[in-house]
């Protein structure tokens, strides 16, 4: 059964012939379902496929402006990186949500991944700033405020690495 899965990584169960003969126990899974389930299927894969369409990705580089001088400006390249994905969300959607991300806790014996949660206080507060047009902010007050998401996001991260 391994080298069928090393050799041919997928199964259908239309190919149970071609596994070896080990103690191979396969056989179809017949489902039944109602009108009813099967109108909530449809509309989930019509709905999910309408999301597709409207899903547009796109990138920018900016090769003028990058981790190195995020450091020398004392602020934490990954924090603003988070600060990006909140007020693209925010500017899209009027809120802010959580958002996960991992760290890893290898430091530790077994030590795996922790949860770093960068939708903070401080990040939604610049976010609400940047967005409300009535409201003027001096380059100064943002500054200040993205220093301060920059700070909560790197107490977070050490927390998480030191599994608190």
């Amino acid at each position: 059964m391994k080298a069928d899965i090393s050799k041919k990584p997928r199964f259908h169960p239309n190919e149970v012939d071609d596994l070896s003969k080990e103690n191979v126990n396969v056989e179809r899974l017949q489902f039944s379902l109602d009108a009813k389930s099967k109108g909530v299927i449809d509309q989930q894969k019509a709905d999910y496929q309408a999301w597709v369409n409207r899903l547009c990705i796109d990138f920018m580089l900016n090769e003028e402006f990058g981790k190195d001088q995020y450091k020398k400006l004392e602020v934490n390249p990954d924090a603003m990186m988070q600060l990006a994905f909140q007020l693209a969300l925010y500017t899209l959607k009027g809120k802010s949500v959580p958002t996960y991300e991992s760290c890893s806790t290898a430091a530790y014996k077994h030590g795996r991944t922790e949860t770093i949660r960068p939708c903070t206080l401080e990040t939604k507060a610049i976010c609400v700033a940047m967005t409300q047009k009535q409201i003027e902010f001096s380059k100064s007050e943002l500054k200040k405020m993205i220093l301060e998401c920059s700070k909560t996001h790197n107490m977070l991260t050490k927390e998480a690495i030191m599994g608190n």
